[in-house]
């Protein structure tokens, strides 16, 4: 088991000012990558080898895009649903 010290678990934060082109495209890139590199799991995070690294990362965005695709799906039909029975004649039944 790896021993984890403080540090590694850190935060990443990114503030800087903007001076030039290159300071520009840093401060709005910057704290997209530091954004996203927090949101990953803690384990993924911690991974010494770059190909582990890889391949958990993959992983780990497959299965967060699958479950928005699988959700946007359902959300669609759900709206197909409602469509359909809000614009369909209503029922006789004498």
């Amino acid at each position: 088991m790896v021993s984890v010290c403080a540090r590694q678990l850190r935060r990443f934060t990114y503030s800087a000012s903007c001076n030039d082109v290159t300071d520009k495209a840093f401060s709005i890139a910057g704290p997209r990558v530091a954004r996203a590199w927090n949101a990953l799991p803690s384990d993924i995070k911690l991974i010494l080898s770059r190909t582990s690294f890889r391949k958990k990362l993959k992983t780990y965005q497959f299965s967060v895009s699958y479950f928005f695709l699988v959700f946007s799906l359902l959300l669609l039909f759900l709206c197909i649903l409602l469509t359909l029975y809000c614009t369909a004649p209503p029922y006789n039944f004498s």
